[in-house]
C-alpha cells in the first residue's frame, strides 16, 4: 500500500481544469485502473486522499467488508471477483470501470421517446402444488410453449429447474430449494410479453389448480417489479438521482472514462439510470437515456407485498428524488460535482456538522423535481392494475 497523492495531477477533473483547485475531486484514476485492471484505488473524500493497492493488499487491509469507505475504484472483473465471497460488505461509493469495451447488441434504430413510465419487468412467487407445476410444465410443453433448458437441476441461487419461452420474454423457476419458499416463480417484461400469452399461461394454471386458483394469486409474492421512464437530455453524469435514507452509490465508466450508468439504493429498492441507446446498440445519435426504479421482494411494514395490495408499493415513491441543477444558485461547483459523480451520499460525507447537513438538505430541497416518484412509479397505476384483473380473471 502507498499513498499517491501526487497522482491526483494527471488525474481526470469533475470541473474540468487542468490545474488541481483547491476543490477539486479526483476520480480516482479510472485511466489508471483501465491500464492497470487489478489495482484497487480508495478515495476519501473529506480529505482528499488516494490510497493504491493490489488485490491482496487491500484483502488484507479490509478483508470483505468496505461499508467505511467513503469511495472505491476497481475494474469490473476485480469488484465481480471480490464480490464471490459470502462475507463481502458493499462499499458507499462504488466505481467500476470497464477495462476494454463491450458492446454485443446489434446496432439499430432506437430513438422512440416514451411519453411516460411503464413497467418493465414483472416477478411473483405462487404457492402452488407439486404435482400442479409438473402437469402444467408438460402441457405448455407438448403445445410448444415453452422451452426445458435442461432435464438436470440448474445451479442457481433458489430454484432448481427452469424453463422459458424467450420470444415471449416469460420465464418459469420452479421445485425450490428449501420448503419455506413458494414452489412456482414465473417473471416477464410486460412490455414484450404478450397478453395473449399471460391469459392462456394463467387459464392453464387455473384449470390446474381449480376453485382454489383466486386464493393462490391474489396472495402470491410479488418478487421484483421495476418501473422505467426514458428521456433524452442530460447525460448519464449529469443526471442526479437518490432514494431517501440510501448510502450507497454504483458508477459504472467504460474504457473511455465515460459514465454509463449510476445506481443508488440497495438491491432489494434501487434507482438507476442508463444509457439505454448504447445498451440496445442504437445507432440514434441523439442517445435515449432511462430511469429506472427496481423493487425486489417488496415489504411495506415489515410484511411481503402480495398481488392483492400490489399498489402499495407505490408508497415507497414518496423516497424517489430526482434534482434539477439548471441555473443553479445553491451549490458551489465543486458541490454540483460532488453530486454528479459521488451524489447525496458523497456531498453529505465532506460536511463537518449537522448545520451544514441541515443546509444541504434545504437546498436539495429547493433544487428537487417536483412529483417526480409519482410520474416514475405512479405512471404505470393503471397498468399495475391492468396487470392485476388479468392474473385473477385470465
Amino acid at each position: 500500500m502507498k499513498d499517491t497523492d501526487e497522482l491526483l495531477n494527471y488525474n481526470i477533473r469533475l470541473v474540468g481544469h487542468d490545474e488541481v483547485g483547491e476543490h477539486s475531486i479526483s476520480l480516482s484514476l479510472i485511466d489508471t485502473v483501465i491500464e492497470y485492471s487489478n489495482k484497487i484505488y480508495t478515495y476519501s473524500i473529506g480529505r482528499s486522499e488516494v490510497k493504491e493497492f493490489s488485490i491482496d493488499q487491500f484483502i488484507s487491509r479490509y478483508g470483505y467488508d468496505y461499508r467505511e469507505i467513503d469511495c472505491v475504484f476497481w475494474s469490473l472483473d476485480t469488484y465481480k471477483y471480490l464480490k464471490k465471497e459470502n462475507s463481502f460488505k458493499h462499499p458507499k461509493i462504488n466505481n467500476l470501470i470497464k477495462t476494454k469495451a463491450e458492446n454485443k447488441k446489434t446496432v439499430k434504430d432506437f430513438c422512440g421517446v416514451e411519453s411516460s413510465s411503464h413497467l418493465d419487468f414483472f416477478a411473483i412467487t405462487l404457492n402452488v402444488k407439486k404435482r400442479h407445476v409438473k402437469k402444467l410444465i408438460q402441457e405448455l410443453s407438448n403445445e410448444d410453449l415453452i422451452e426445458k433448458r435442461s432435464k438436470k437441476k440448474q445451479k442457481c441461487r433458489y430454484y432448481n429447474r427452469k424453463a422459458f419461452n424467450e420470444n415471449e420474454h416469460f420465464y418459469i423457476d420452479y421445485s425450490p430449494k428449501g420448503k419455506a419458499r413458494n414452489y412456482l416463480k414465473v417473471r416477464w417484461n410486460p412490455a414484450f410479453t404478450s397478453e395473449k400469452y399471460l391469459r392462456f399461461f394463467f387459464s392453464k394454471l387455473k384449470s390446474l389448480v381449480g376453485k382454489n386458483y383466486s386464493e393462490i394469486v391474489n396472495e402470491s409474492l410479488i418478487s421484483r417489479v421495476d418501473f422505467a421512464l426514458d428521456f433524452k437530455g442530460d447525460s448519464v453524469k449529469d443526471t442526479i438521482i437518490n432514494i431517501s435514507g440510501s448510502s450507497k452509490l454504483n458508477n459504472y465508466f467504460n474504457s473511455e472514462s465515460v459514465m454509463e450508468t449510476k445506481i443508488v439504493g440497495a438491491s432489494e429498492f434501487r434507482l438507476q439510470v442508463y444509457n439505454k441507446s448504447l445498451q440496445q446498440g442504437s445507432n440514434c445519435s441523439d442517445s435515449l437515456n432511462r430511469i429506472e426504479v427496481q423493487l425486489k421482494r417488496p415489504k411495506i411494514d415489515k410484511l411481503r407485498v402480495q398481488l392483492k395490495n400490489i399498489c402499495s408499493i407505490l408508497e415507497k415513491s414518496n423516497k424517489v428524488r430526482m434534482y434539477s441543477i439548471t441555473d443553479n444558485k445553491y451549490f458551489s461547483d465543486y458541490e454540483i460535482n460532488t453530486l454528479k459523480y459521488s451524489g447525496v451520499v458523497g456531498l453529505r460525507s465532506t460536511l463537518n456538522n449537522s448545520n451544514e447537513k441541515k443546509r444541504l438538505s434545504r437546498n436539495l430541497a429547493k433544487v428537487e423535481v417536483k412529483g417526480f416518484g409519482d410520474k416514475l412509479m405512479g405512471g404505470s397505476l393503471a397498468e399495475l392494475q391492468k396487470l392485476k384483473r388479468l392474473l385473477l380473471k385470465p
